[in-house]
């Protein structure tokens, strides 16, 4: 298995430098980025082992950089750039990050870097996120205030105790479940269609402005009966057809109670599969 202890990447634009990675650890297999940047630039790899640095031509589709060492051992990677394109993908899930530094990077539209080790993430300059997945990490914080461009957002499977989304009015999609959130507030996200919150902590949550919602997930809390008979009022409020709910397995247990059970039934009427306790 490939471990990565640290990645950097410095860059972004002019004729200067688009990605370093630094103290890269891996184990006889073989270690793969997959980066896009626009047609003309030039990716320069150094795999710090003594080899002739590799050059890789970005087509503005798609690159996979990889090399197999063959043997275990401690190797700084270089990656430096020629060309006026800065990057604006990149994907290094599942390499055991324990950093990640993309504040140079201001042109990234899309990040992956799930399943590593990260502590935390810095995506505060990289405002052109439109897809950020940093899901299955142990992160405790993350700060997407200045990402208004973001449209989905994975980050569930961390340690996160607060979320802050009021600024990512663009949102869609939202996967949040698996941390210890006690609150969340969705009173700005009216585009959002797909919200998994299960796992949490919650013990209230509002989604009469999201009228959009097609997919609601927030089994697993701590919601009660009032707060989920206002959900589905306000689903059914909504007027959508087709879609899925599920709140059981609340703590204590929940069910909708009076109005809540009519709506319920409502839901169910337009095509939802609804799931309560």
């Amino acid at each position: 298995m490939r471990a990565i202890d640290a990645l950097r990447l410095v860059g972004g634009g002019g004729g200067g430098s688009i990605v370093t990675v630094t103290n890269f650890v891996t184990t006889d297999i073989t270690p793969t980025f997959d980066i896009i940047s626009a047609n003309g630039t030039t990716l320069t790899v150094d795999w710090g082992d003594g080899t002739i640095a590799e050059d890789f031509a970005m087509t503005g589709s798609n690159v996979a950089v990889h090399r197999n060492y063959g043997s275990a051992g401690t190797r700084t990677i270089t990656f430096s750039g020629t060309g006026n394109a800065p990057m604006t993908y990149l994907s290094c899930y599942g390499n055991s990050l324990t950093s990640l530094d993309v504040s140079t990077n201001t042109a990234l539209t899309d990040l992956y870097c799930h399943g590593n080790s990260l502590t935390s993430l810095d995506v505060s300059t990289n405002t052109a996120l439109a897809y950020l997945w940093c899901y299955g990490n142990s992160l405790t914080s993350l700060d997407v205030s200045t990402n208004t461009a973001l449209a989905y957002l994975y980050c569930h499977d961390n340690q996160l105790t607060t979320l802050d989304v009021s600024t990512n009015t663009a949102l869609t999609y939202l996967l949040c479940y698996g941390n210890s959130l006690t609150s969340l507030d969705m009173s700005t996200n009216t585009a959002l269609t797909y919200l998994s919150c299960y796992g949490n902590s919650l013990t209230s949550l509002d989604v009469s402005t999201n009228t959009a919602l097609t997919d609601l997930y927030c089994h697993g809390n701590s919601l009660t009966s009032s707060e989920i008979n206002g959900i589905l009022a306000d689903l059914v409020s909504a007027g959508v057809s087709n879609g899925t709910y599920e709140s059981n397995n609340q703590t204590p247990s929940a069910p909708p109670t009076k109005q809540g059970i009519t709506d319920k039934a409502t839901l169910q009427s337009r095509d939802w599969t609804v799931t309560t306790d």
